[in-house]
């Protein structure tokens, strides 16, 4: 039997900032309401209320596709001084990817404002949102600027690009990139 909202509130807060962050989710799914999850580090000691406690927040309101919710969690962070980073990014990415691809640009131009260094998966997010959308030469050309920017491509990256080869048609594109995976493959062996 699960304890009401409030003895759960109470048990998390007995404890450390690396639990608070995993409360944060746990409230969130058992009251199955991000604004408790919200109103419960509002109760946390201000030393508590760390950027790790307000990302696993925005990756809660991300993963369930709370566009509104997750932008106002994000922006709150800002407001609070924690830095930006890939990781934050990331979340909005893939919220984007499933809910307004659109928006992905805006979130890839702050990142560019703020100086900070993308990854494969926050370019690897992009890449599959132009697949998805059959825009095979704008996912190319995220890949080129990867690549360029000086960013290895991980295998899962170039399997999504082959993957979106074969959808589109382009065959000997795939084949492509799947002989450089297995070429890859052979050399960490």
């Amino acid at each position: 039997m699960l304890p009401d909202s409030l003895e759960w509130q109470e048990l998390l807060i007995s404890m450390g900032s690396v639990e608070y962050s995993g409360g944060i989710t746990e409230v969130a799914q058992v009251t199955r309401c991000s604004d408790d999850a919200e109103s419960y580090i509002e109760k946390l000691p201000k030393s508590f209320r760390s950027e790790v406690v307000y990302r696993s927040l925005l990756d809660h309101c991300a993963s369930k596709g709370y566009t509104k919710k997750a932008e106002e969690i994000f922006n709150k962070m800002r407001d609070l001084g924690f830095p930006v980073t890939s990781f934050a990014c990331s979340h909005l990415l893939n919220l984007y990817k499933q809910t307004n691809k659109k928006k992905i640009a805006d979130v890839l131009l702050l990142m560019e404002k703020e100086n900070i260094q993308p990854t494969d998966f926050t370019y690897r997010i992009p890449i599959d949102a132009k697949g998805q959308s059959n825009d095979i030469t704008g996912m190319e050309q995220i890949f080129e600027t990867m690549k360029a920017d000086g960013v290895e491509p991980k295998m899962i990256t170039k399997n999504i690009m082959a993957k979106h080869y074969i959808f589109a048609g382009l065959v000997e594109k795939a084949e492509n990139v799947l002989k450089q995976m297995e070429g890859e493959m052979h050399l960490a062996c």
